[in-house]
């Protein structure tokens, strides 16, 4: 999996913000999946949570609308709840995601950023070029993990992923790795496997960064809890420091 680079006042942004307005009104510790879709004349709410208070979109979209006004072309008026509040909802806890080692932001792709920055689109990045998006010519549009997920749908072990990122190129000269990981307690370790296009052995590798990381998800987790996660969508070429923060790693050989 990789990720698509919005432009901040883009459909598809609107829906990630305002899924991660209501994710906050919740909070991050429920196990919690919201997605929002704008459908044009109205925004349809779905998902699922633990958590048994009922949002009240109807009302919070007024505020939303208000908070971000400046990036709100068109305000929000009416929107459709269909979360089910109060729910069992399972943690989702294996992942698998790309990473762009040379990036500013190790989630994009270089021809994302080039094409985000020079020609001023939303694009996303299909393995071979950087494509735009005509969202006007979209019946709808919805929001994308990791927004509006909660860190314990998956969304914290792709935060780590990128934390190992932004470290692996000082070590490794490689553009790209792709991380599966897991905090599934039934496996032997939390890194199920790295792949690289350069011939590195996988199981060399997995090795060495099982011995340079620590894996320590709730230490990252309690650091995540105190950024604006926002920011991701409204500045989306910046990161967070607690995941650019660099660790001293020894040579791979």
């Amino acid at each position: 999996m990789s990720q698509r680079l919005n432009l901040p006042k883009s459909r598809r942004s609107i829906c990630n913000l305002f899924a991660e307005f209501l994710l906050n009104k919740i909070g991050l510790d429920s196990k919690t999946i919201i997605q929002v879709t704008d459908c044009n004349n109205f925004f349809v709410v779905n998902g699922m949570t633990e958590s048994e208070d009922i949002l009240g979109v109807f009302s919070l979209k007024d505020e939303f609308n208000e908070k971000y006004k400046d990036l709100i072309d068109i305000p929000i008026t009416h929107t459709f709840d269909l979360v089910k509040y109060g729910v069992k909802v399972n943690e989702r806890n294996t992942i698998q995601y790309t990473y762009y080692t040379t990036s500013e932001n190790v989630s994009y792709h270089y021809s994302q950023l080039v094409n985000y920055t020079l020609n001023n689109m939303g694009s996303y990045y299909d393995g071979l070029k950087s494509k735009e998006e005509i969202e006007n010519n979209f019946l709808s549009v919805t929001s994308e993990f990791p927004y509006g997920y909660s860190l314990n749908q998956g969304r914290l072990l792709y935060y780590y992923g990128k934390h190992i990122a932004y470290n692996f190129t000082s070590s490794i000269h490689e553009n790209k790795i792709n991380l599966t990981l897991t905090n599934d307690q039934s496996e032997e370790d939390r890194l199920i496997s790295v792949f690289v296009d350069n011939p590195y052995p996988d199981q060399k590798l997995k090795s060495y960064l099982l011995d340079m990381f620590d894996f320590n998800y709730e230490k990252l987790n309690e650091e995540i809890k105190k950024v604006d996660l926002s920011l991701e969508i409204t500045n989306p070429l910046e990161d967070f420091e607690c995941l650019k923060k660099r660790i001293k790693l020894d040579p791979f050989i």
